[in-house]
């Protein structure tokens, strides 16, 4: 299992502080059952991502059984008296949980339990930040999709019944302008960060965005194997590499069409029955998804920049080529995994954009740095003529390759 660490908070006047987190199992039992393989459903009581919390007063305080408890993507946090807001994007709700100051330094006297649940708001889609007032009774929670602000007010009665459900007490929508994405991607980015449908995924656990946060890689690797997926070890490309015109997807190219690899990874991966799920708005979402903006180069390193450049062109653009740098084939190009799961006789082409935030590497993650890439992981320059190259070379195509 590993950890993904999503928010933080503090308390400037009792000094508290309080993390939250993803629990992930992505390369977990590979003994158990493909009708066991997917994320979106929970066995022997335990769901295979869980967000949890580094705080004083516990850790654990989601339960996916269907009841009150049933939060996933911990986005924001708020602390003050005596009570943690946690903004959840996609269960699309705030949870206010009893959290007093504890003794010492955090984390090391963090305790191990169940948090109590004083409170929970169901707020809108995109739900990523909160401020909380000075009272600690009343916050904002920004619904970045929704482009609105929510008003959460946290009653003396609310308080007093202990586990109090509500609305937002009022809901303002800003006027944007022109929104960047189309309205088809607006529905599709909506769908990919969603755990509360389910005809997505039954138990409120998993969403598109949980492997593709922001619509890019969380940079781990995934033991794979459901009814509907034959078992396979990949690390995660980003989402908006699923561009239309960078087809095909996936590592063996398994999809031409990004709508059906929405539905195959919907019903094989979150568990969802797909059925009237609008597939080729999630593709329009990731079709248009932004990408990490280029990093523009100092003057400074203009002359390497153009030496890496020149590098590329001759030694890598036969394969990474265009405007997605990506010949959309399959190559022979990298030696066989360690990993049996992840052996793989060729692999497509994947896009160069924004390398620089998509590491590691290579379809099984072996690779961790782009240098490794060219060396460590590139017996017999299978993967590109580079080892004439001494280092400064490679120093610089990996510049121009961070440039992308």
């Amino acid at each position: 299992s590993v950890s993904q660490f999503n928010s933080l908070a503090a308390d400037v006047h009792s000094g508290q502080l309080a993390g939250a987190y993803q629990l992930v199992e992505n390369q977990g039992d590979r003994s158990r059952p493909p009708s066991q393989g997917g994320y979106g459903s929970v066995f022997d009581g335990q769901p295979r991502i869980e967000p949890r919390l580094v705080a004083a007063c516990g850790d654990r305080y989601a339960r996916f059984d269907g009841g009150v408890r049933v939060f996933s993507g911990p986005a924001g946090l708020a602390l003050g008296d005596g009570l943690l807001w946690v903004v959840h994007e996609y269960t699309r709700n705030v949870a206010v949980l009893r959290c007093p100051p504890g003794q010492g330094a955090w984390p090391d006297n963090a305790a191990s339990g169940e948090l109590q649940l004083v409170a929970h708001f169901t707020v809108g889609a995109g739900a990523r930040s909160i401020a909380l007032h000075a009272d600690g009774r009343t916050a904002w929670v920004d619904n970045s999709f929704d482009y609105s602000v929510s008003r959460l007010v946290l009653t003396e009665a609310m308080l007093a019944s202990g586990n109090a459900f509500a609305g937002p007490e009022l809901s303002r929508v800003r006027d944007t302008g022109e929104p960047g994405l189309s309205g088809a991607a607006r529905a599709g980015r909506s769908l990919f960060f969603d755990a509360t449908n389910i005809q997505l995924t039954p138990s409120g656990i998993v969403t598109c965005a949980t492997c593709h946060p922001r619509a890019g890689s969380d940079g781990l690797q995934w033991f794979l194997h459901t009814n509907e997926i034959p078992r396979k070890f990949r690390n995660t490309a980003p989402a908006w590499a699923a561009r239309s015109n960078a087809a095909p997807f996936h590592w063996a190219g398994d999809f031409d069409d990004a709508a059906v690899l929405s539905r195959v990874t919907v019903r094989g991966l979150m568990e969802g029955d797909a059925i009237l799920v609008d597939h080729s708005a999630i593709a329009a979402y990731m079709d248009e998804a932004p990408a990490p903006t280029a990093v523009p180069v100092p003057a400074w390193q203009q002359t390497a920049w153009e030496q890496g450049r020149a590098l590329f062109e001759s030694r890598c653009s036969a394969c990474h080529a265009g405007s997605s740098f990506s010949d959309g084939a399959m190559h022979n190009v990298v030696a066989s995994s360690l990993d049996p799961d992840g052996v793989m006789a060729v692999v497509d082409t994947p896009s160069l954009i924004a390398v620089r935030a998509t590491a590691p590497y290579l379809h099984d993650g072996r690779a961790l740095t782009l240098d490794d890439v060219l060396t460590t992981h590139n017996p017999d320059d299978g993967h590109g003529q580079v080892s004439d190259l001494d280092a400064g070379d490679r120093a610089a195509l990996i510049l121009f390759l961070k440039s992308l």
